[in-house]
Formats: C-alpha cells, sequence, structure tokens
C-alpha cells in the first residue's frame, strides 16, 4: 500500500509536538503495517493544492490512498479533493475535538488509526455542499459562526488556548444574540424566519442527551435541517433543556426537517457561515446540497 499523508501544521497534535519525532513516529507506524507513507507537514494555506496534487496522483494509480492528519477543518480541504473520485480517505484525528472520525468510528489514538488506515476497509459515504463549498459535517449561520470569529479575535489579542477565549466568547455571544431574518425554500415549502441559528447537517444528528452532537449514519444522502425559533438567550437555554428532556416543542423551540437540497435567502449581501468549524462569508443565496456517495473513506473493519 503506497499513500501521501497531509498532516496540517497549525492542528492540535501537530502543533504540540515537533516534527521531527511526529514524522519518525508516523513513518515507524506505517512500516510496521506495510505500508509505503511519505509525510507531509503542511502550511494551512498550502493543503488544498497539497490535496489536489495528491487526489491527481491517486487519480493516476500513483498512490492507494489519500490520508488527512488535523481536524476537521482539515479533513474537509482534503476531501473536497478526493470528492468525485475512486481514492480514498485516511484519517489520522490530530484535531481537537475530531467529530469526523467519531462519527466514522475511527479510532482516535495515532497507533489505531494508522492500523485502520492499512487494514481498514473502504466505505462509502456522503458529502454536503453549500454554493458547492462542500463540507463534511455540518455548516451553520448566526451564534455559531459569531462565537468562533470572536474566540478567534480574542485568541489573536491574547494568546491564548482555544477552549480559554471560548468561554468569554460565549458570554459576548449571548449579550449580542444575534437574529438573522432568512427565508428557506425547498421542493415542498417556503418558509421566513427571524431565527438565531440555522444548522445544517450532512446527515441526521442526534438530538438525544447522551448521543448529542453525533450520527449514526453518512450514507443516507441527506441534509438534516435545524432552525432555532427561541428570540432571547433565555429562551435558547430553555430549548436546551427541552432538548435534554426530551421535550422539544417545534412551534416554539427547535424546528428539524430532512431534506435533499434547500435555497436560504436573505436581505443580507453577506452572511457569515460556518463550514465544519471555520467561519467565512457568502453572498446570498445559500443554496445547500446533499452529495451521495461522494467520498470514498477507510474505515475500521
Amino acid at each position: 500500500m503506497k499513500i501521501v499523508a497531509l498532516l496540517n501544521e497549525a492542528a492540535g497534535a501537530v502543533e504540540h509536538a515537533s516534527n521531527e519525532t511526529l514524522e519518525a513516529r508516523l513513518a515507524g507506524s506505517f512500516a510496521k503495517h506495510g505500508v509505503d507513507a511519505k509525510i507531509s507537514i503542511v502550511a494551512q494555506h498550502d493543503l488544498k493544492k497539497a490535496a489536489n496534487d495528491a487526489a491527481k496522483r491517486g487519480e493516476s494509480g500513483e498512490l492507494d490512498a489519500v490520508v488527512a492528519g488535523g481536524g476537521d477543518g482539515s479533513i474537509r480541504v482534503v476531501a473536497n479533493a478526493l470528492a468525485g473520485t475512486s481514492v480514498p480517505l485516511g484519517v489520522l484525528p490530530l484535531g481537537t475535538l475530531n467529530h469526523f472520525a467519531k462519527d466514522l468510528g475511527i479510532p482516535l489514538g495515532l497507533e489505531e488509526a494508522v492500523e485502520t488506515i492499512a487494514h481498514g476497509a473502504r466505505h462509502t459515504m456522503d458529502l454536503a455542499s453549500v454554493n458547492d463549498k462542500i463540507f463534511i459535517n455540518n455548516s451553520s449561520i448566526g451564534i455559531y459562526p459569531y462565537l468562533v470569529s470572536d474566540r478567534e479575535r480574542l485568541r489573536k489579542r491574547h494568546a491564548v488556548a482555544k477552549w480559554l477565549a471560548t468561554i468569554p466568547a460565549m458570554f459576548h455571544t449571548l449579550r449580542q444574540y444575534p437574529r438573522i431574518q432568512l427565508t428557506i425554500e425547498t421542493k415542498d415549502w417556503t418558509k421566513t424566519y427571524r431565527t438565531p441559528c440555522v444548522f445544517v447537517g450532512n446527515n441526521e444528528y442526534a438530538m438525544e442527551l447522551t448521543s448529542l452532537g453525533t450520527r449514526n449514519a453518512l450514507d443516507k444522502g441527506t441534509l438534516f435541517l435545524c432552525v432555532v425559533k427561541q428570540p432571547t438567550p433565555l429562551g435558547l437555554l430553555r430549548a436546551f433543556i427541552h432538548l435534554c428532556l426530551g421535550r422539544l416543542d417545534p412551534t416554539r423551540d427547535i424546528e428539524r426537517f430532512e431534506l435533499d437540497e434547500l435555497t436560504i435567502t436573505s436581505r443580507a449581501s453577506q452572511l457569515a457561515v460556518a463550514l465544519d468549524g471555520e467561519v467565512g462569508t457568502m453572498h446570498p443565496p445559500l443554496h445547500y446540497r446533499s452529495l451521495p456517495g461522494a467520498l470514498q473513506v477507510i474505515v475500521p473493519v
């Protein structure tokens, strides 16, 4: 088996290890499992080009797989390059939360993840897109993009860890409590909302307390749309309590839908949009689509 492993140098686990130590450890692990691995630690702004180059090599038969090492944002970049090809994606979960790896059942330990890449099975899974920008987990508008932007501003200003900057950013966002008026159009209905948060998942997310934020399947070909209806921070807290108790009220708390595509329009000239935890701005209308079976990924047998 011959692979290229692209590690984002800005990923949490990469930042806290010396390049030589991490490369040597991974090279030894892959070699132990009979994998010919070229390991590259790549600057974040170079990751897209490196992923596209590796995808071309995979399609030409030079590589058996392309491996992404980092958090979900890094994996999204590599998945985007491999979308629609027969080249499988291997995952080294080197980020902070690693939601994608967890949903696929990929071990979080480095040695175990390498073993999965070497001896795992191919699985066909869905991707999703908004205005042709691919995401692997979810996209959101409203509170979450504001929180992330505020958190990153605090991190740059005070040079603090992500979790430490999240706390004041959360309080600041709740004080501001941004609400956006937008219209959601599907094949069957059109509705206008004034909402603090719209969430679009690549396949359905669990809404029960014990499994909140996880997905049981990534190959159902659906988008999971949630629209928060509570107009105040206190109401949002109340909705979360209702969720924990299994008593969500769609007329008062959150509306949920399963769709294959939808379009969001707004009077705003641009919207802050989060894709797999990374925030940018996009110009509406925002057209979301499910991309069934768009990616091959290596998972445990």
